[in-house]
């Protein structure tokens, strides 16, 4: 075997042996997904939810995953979709989806939006059958699709990884069982909502805080993603939560929006969006429209750009 045969044949076995180490490193974080790598980040905007169904009927709503693999080595870990069902004291009440897929860094940590469909009877059914120890956790059990990735590239190749969370959502949902109506009630009082509600809309911003790679923040810089948590609280159709960019001489930009079609009491908005910088941009702030009403960030509040 001449010298360059050699030479070849050692770059190909080290190009395998790096592509099974890189391989390996990507299954060990779609595994870790089994292990923990999938949370519920929004637990109060899920029990918001499952209270506003004590009354029968059933709703959509979405929630927040966060999804944070682990790995040995810095993979690229991609999720085509969350699937799966919501289950309460062994009997499924609902199911859920992801909005939309995800790439992230094994060691980093994205939120995943994922939609559920929870049916109202299907939870009364459950909560009157079940113990107080059961009625406190809501049960998901869902499958993540795993596309294969090669040095960031997917491929068509996909893995199945299934789950399982068992998420406390507290004595205030364990209580839900005999008699519906005034457990409803206590509920009501305990998460501040009106029973009945029909005046004008009334609209809180409890608060409103930047996220910088998972860090609070007042500064960030070109092209670094940025998550805008705003908790509200009230009674009102039609909200608008909105990210905007404050611009010199030029007419403000919306950079990332949520419509939310019914506030009864509390829930935690999370906007994502990519800081751009330049002579025209001075800061991002957060505005909130509700009919009859506005709200706008005051100046010291806003994010500043760097």
């Amino acid at each position: 075997m001449g010298r360059v045969a050699k030479v070849v044949t050692s770059i190909v076995v080290l190009a395998v042996i790096l592509l099974g180490v890189y391989g390996y490193a990507v299954q060990v974080a779609a595994s870790s997904l089994e292990e923990g790598g999938i949370q519920v980040a929004d637990v109060k905007g899920l029990v918001t939810g499952l209270v506003g169904l004590l009354k029968g009927g059933s709703a959509e709503f979405t929630v927040y995953l966060n999804v944070s693999p682990r790995a040995p080595l810095p993979v690229m870990l991609c999720i085509d979709e969350v699937h799966g069902v919501i289950m309460l004291g062994g009997e499924v009440i609902g199911t859920f989806r992801s909005e939309h897929g995800a790439c992230v860094k094994a060691g980093g940590w994205e939120l995943l939006p994922i939609r559920l469909n929870v049916n109202g009877v299907k939870l009364l059914e459950a909560l009157a059958a079940s113990s107080s120890e059961e009625a406190n956790y809501i049960v998901l059990r869902g499958e993540a699709v795993v596309p294969l990735t090669l040095l960031g590239a997917k491929l068509p190749i996909s893995m199945v990884v299934y789950f399982e969370r068992r998420v406390p959502v507290g004595e205030v949902v364990a209580k839900a069982m005999k008699p519906v109506k005034s457990v409803v009630e206590s509920i009501e009082r305990k998460l501040g909502i009106a029973p009945g509600y029909s005046g004008n809309p009334i609209v809180h911003i409890e608060s409103v805080e930047w996220l910088c790679g998972g860090v609070p923040c007042g500064t960030a810089t070109e092209g670094e993603t940025v998550t805008v948590v705003v908790r509200l609280s009230g009674y009102a159709h039609d909200v608008v939560v909105k990210v905007r960019q404050d611009r010199r001489l030029l007419p403000d930009k919306t950079v990332a929006e949520r419509r939310i079609p019914v506030l009864n009491g509390t829930m935690e908005v999370v906007l994502r969006f990519t800081v751009e910088t330049g002579l025209t941009v001075r800061s991002y702030f957060v505005e909130v429209d509700w009919p009859g009403g506005k709200w706008v960030m005051p100046h010291e509040e806003r994010l500043r750009v760097g």
